[in-house]
C-alpha cells in the first residue's frame, strides 16, 4: 500500500508543487506522512523480536520441584514476549494510521491540482 501511494505521489508531484502553496502543502504534508508510516512498516518487518520461551525437555528431565521451575520460565518467556507484540502491533497500527492520512490529505488535494 505504501508503495503503491509513493508512485501516485511522485506522479503528482510536477502538477502539486506548481498549483500554489496549500495545495504544495497538502501534498508535502501527504509525502511524509507516506514515507513515515513506510518506515514504520519496515520496522516491523525488519525487527528483531524478542520472545521467550520455555524448553520443556530441560524442565522435565531436571530434578526437583518441576512445577515450580515451569511456571518460572513460562512467566519469563511471557514476560518477554508481551511487551515484544505489543510494541509490534502498536508501531504497524501506528504505520497503517499514517498512510491512511497520507492517502486522505492526497486525495483532498487531488482536485485542485492544474
Amino acid at each position: 500500500m505504501a508503495l503503491v501511494e509513493i508512485a501516485l505521489l511522485s506522479n503528482g508531484a510536477r502538477a502539486s508543487l506548481r498549483s500554489g502553496w496549500p495545495v504544495t502543502a497538502a501534498w508535502s504534508l501527504s509525502a511524509v506522512l507516506v514515507l513515515f508510516g513506510l518506515a514504520g512498516a519496515v520496522a516491523v518487518l525488519i525487527g528483531r523480536a524478542v520472545l521467550g520461551r520455555s524448553d520443556t525437555q530441560v524442565i522435565a528431565s531436571a530434578p526437583g520441584p518441576r512445577l515450580t521451575e515451569a511456571a518460572v520460565s513460562y512467566a519469563h518467556a511471557a514476560s518477554l514476549g508481551e511487551p515484544t507484540v505489543a510494541a509490534r502491533l502498536t508501531v504497524l497500527r501506528d504505520a497503517v494510521l499514517l498512510l491512511i492520512l497520507g492517502a486522505l490529505m492526497y486525495a483532498a488535494a487531488w482536485p485542485y491540482k492544474n
